[in-house]
């Protein structure tokens, strides 16, 4: 019996092999694939191994709608195999494939790319990341109207867990379809998170961005407040923005 699994298991790994490597004269009994009219071997396996870019491909091309309408659709796929061979699948389905492709595009741009396209695939891939994070407060979580009344050193802010902080050297933001006319490198600062069943982004300006890269290191109250201090903001300010990432529901409450 286990002469038997071992040998399934060989037969799975060279079949697996032929699927996901690059194009070859497949050995079709090492594989498990035997020549059988009307269809020779190598196209046998040939089929499966079409079958796996593509899929994989269309998984690239809906994952990452803004590259694909400035590279094209047929560029795009192309990018397929070259990717899997530098970062081949390790997962049993197509949710985690597209988490190297960014990093792909940087290392290796296509022919022609524009200059920001691995910046808008990171982009694409955060809003995915967001998109599939679940919102929800803790349900420990307290409400912010009770938090002045805590000792600020015992107790931490609870921040929605979708909320994602991404700056770019281009407008990735307006980059999401192919533009006749040139794009200039602009500093850019996004926010993006979800409440509840709806999906938000938003440009934030310097101040408020170094206050969030601040919230994201201390969601300790009293660390996070002794580090806001150094940014030389005011306390109507400051307590208007605590408001205002409240309204957002960027800050859920407070956890003991």
């Amino acid at each position: 019996m286990s002469e038997q699994t071992a040998t399934l298991n060989q037969l799975q790994r060279a079949f697996s092999r032929c699927v996901a490597g690059p194009a070859q004269d497949w050995k079709g009994d090492e594989a498990g694939v035997r020549q059988q009219p009307t269809l020779s071997t190598a196209r046998r396996i040939g089929i499966y191994h079409y079958a796996y870019s593509a899929r994989i491909g269309d998984s690239l091309v809906e994952d990452f709608s803004g590259v694909a309408s400035w590279l094209g659709e047929a560029s795009l796929r192309q990018c397929v195999r070259p990717y899997l061979e530098l970062y081949p699948s390790l997962y049993h389905s197509l949710a985690e494939v597209s988490r190297h492709f960014p990093e792909f595009l940087r290392k290796h741009p296509p022919s022609g790319a524009p200059e920001f396209i691995a910046e808008l695939a990171e982009w694409e891939w955060h809003q995915i990341l967001t998109v599939n994070t679940d919102a929800r407060p803790l349900p420990e979580t307290r409400p912010n109207e009770s938090l002045e009344s805590q000792n600020f050193s015992q107790v931490r802010l609870a921040l929605n867990p979708s909320l994602t902080l991404f700056e770019s050297r281009w407008p990735v933001d307006t980059l999401m379809e192919k533009m006749s006319l040139p794009v200039a490198p602009r500093l850019t600062r996004l926010a993006a998170w979800c409440t509840e069943d709806d999906y938000h982004e938003l440009r934030i300006q310097s101040t408020e961005w170094n206050l969030l890269l601040l919230l994201n290191k201390h969601t300790n109250v009293s660390d996070f407040l002794a580090q806001a201090q150094g940014l030389s903001i005011s306390t109507d300010r400051f307590s208007r923005l605590f408001t205002l990432w409240s309204n957002r529901r960027w800050i859920q409450g407070w956890l003991p």
